[in-house]
Order: C-alpha cells, then structure tokens, then sequence
C-alpha cells in the first residue's frame, strides 16, 4: 500500500510509527476544494523574503500537483527556504505518503532525538514532523498534512521563520473549503476537439490527432495518457497534438491544469484508436 513504511529505513519508521503515522494511515480526510495560492507578500513571516524561483509539475505516483517554491531573505543572503506545496488528487493518504518520502529524502542522518510532531508541538497539521538538526530548538525541516496536501519546509539560517510560515500557510489551508470527491471539468482545448471531432475522435495506430492551440500565458497543462502521448508541436509551442501507440481500441487522454495555485481541474478525452 502506498504510503506504508515497511521500505524506509528502520530508524525513520520508528519515528514516524511512535508519532502515530500508522494509525492516521488507516483514515480519510476532506479534500481541498478551494485553491491555495501562496503570496509571500500576503503572509508575515515571508514579509522580509523575496521569490528566487519556483516550479510546477505533475507527479503520477501518488498523482499529486507538486509546487516548489524558493524563497530567500532580502538582506541576508544566507537565511533562505524551499517551500513545497504538494495537493494529492486521490487523498489524505497519499499526502501522508509524500511526507514519509520528505523525511527519507535526506541525506545527512536524522536526529531521532530531536524530532517532534507538528500537530503536538507547534499545533501545525493533523499529522507532520520537525526537527533541528543541532539541539531541539526551533526547527529547520518542517513537514505537515493538512486535508489533501502536504507542505514541506526545509531552511538554512532560517530557524525563526520555519514555524510561524507553516502555521500561516496551514490556516489558510485549514480555512479552505472542503469537498469529498473531484469532478471533471469540461476544458477549452477539449471543447472545441470534441466539436470539431466528435465525442470520441478516431485515428489509426501510430497516427497523430491535432488536439488544438491555446494563448499564451494560461494555465500550465499536464496530459497522461492509457497509451501513445501528447507533445507541442515543434515550431508552436502552444499547440498540442496526441500520437497514438500500437495499442488499439479506446484510449484516454487525461489533462490536467493548474493556474497560480495546486488546485487543478481535470478534463478527460476518449479516442478510439483503430
């Protein structure tokens, strides 16, 4: 099952498993509904902080929408922090899956001493971890599971700002309306493809489907597919198209888009591949 600690390292199970991660594993949560998005600017304990750079993907294994967000000190070059905001489409679970993988991610040893729950401790999160790494003062990796999404705080010369940010970050999340279960949403690109192609366009194996073109500057897409891909065309990196594999029959094309935050909508799309 994913998520259990049966393959980490015997010294970060024992952590995670005298925390109560094993317990909350075996339990569900309310999904994000309202999207988060993180301004720096609108938050107190990032006021003194500015963006170096951020980046967006899809993970497929939990299938999450993962943020990376890099922040460093306006005047003290060496105070920086990596923030990352992960919403796991299927559940709480996964996002207790993504935190296990946060702790094992290091490569330094982990302080077992030094580390405390979040949710005990700070009152941060319904399940989460932090430590220091030289003594038990005020921790340098944070990482908690509020709803559907995981947050993840490692810092350098950061010690005061880690635990004030995760609370502002994880009241906002906390505040956020809930959902049991995502929908579909039709999207613009499917839209017109359904209109110009039918409900379920057809093509033969290896052959390839205009799937259509979007302005500039919108949302940031991400397709998985049953079989075969979907790729920019090389002198229009707005347009998209689907090559189909060798595997006929129906296939789905499944899109995936986000704007500024981690709340993605889902689009999905037939073929019938012959």
């Amino acid at each position: 099952m994913l998520g259990d600690l049966a393959g980490l390292p015997p010294m970060i199970r024992d952590v995670l498993s005298r925390l109560g991660y094993n317990e909350l594993l075996r339990q569900e949560r309310p999904l994000l509904a309202e999207d988060y998005v993180f301004d720096s600017k609108a938050i107190a304990a990032a006021k003194d902080l500015k963006l170096e750079y951020e980046n967006v993907f899809l993970q497929e294994t939990p299938l999450s929408v993962v943020r990376q967000i890099h922040l460093q000190h306006g005047s003290n070059p060496h105070t920086a922090l990596q923030l990352t905001l992960a919403l796991c489409w299927n559940g709480f679970r996964d996002a207790l899956a993504l935190l296990s993988r946060f702790v094992e991610s290091f490569e330094r040893r982990i302080p077992e001493e030094n580390v405390v729950s979040t949710a005990q401790a700070h009152q941060i999160g319904e399940f989460g971890v932090s430590w220091a790494w030289l003594d038990k003062g005020a921790p340098d990796i944070l990482g908690f599971v509020r709803k559907n999404v995981f947050v993840g705080i490692r810092g350098h010369d950061a010690r005061e700002l880690t635990i004030s940010l995760a609370r502002e970050v994880d009241a906002a999340l906390g505040r956020g309306t809930s959902t049991e279960k995502y929908g579909d949403t039709a999207h613009p690109l499917f839209n017109e493809l359904r209109r110009r192609e039918g409900e379920l366009p057809k093509l033969p194996a290896t052959g390839k489907l205009p799937l259509g073109t979007l302005p500039a500057a919108q949302s940031t897409l991400f397709f998985l597919t049953s079989s075969g891909s979907v790729n920019r065309e090389s002198d229009k990196p707005q347009s998209w198209y689907y090559r189909a594999g060798t595997q006929t029959g129906r296939q789905e094309i499944t899109l995936y888009w986000v704007d500024a935050g981690i709340l993605p909508g889902r689009d999905r799309l037939g073929v019938d591949v012959n």
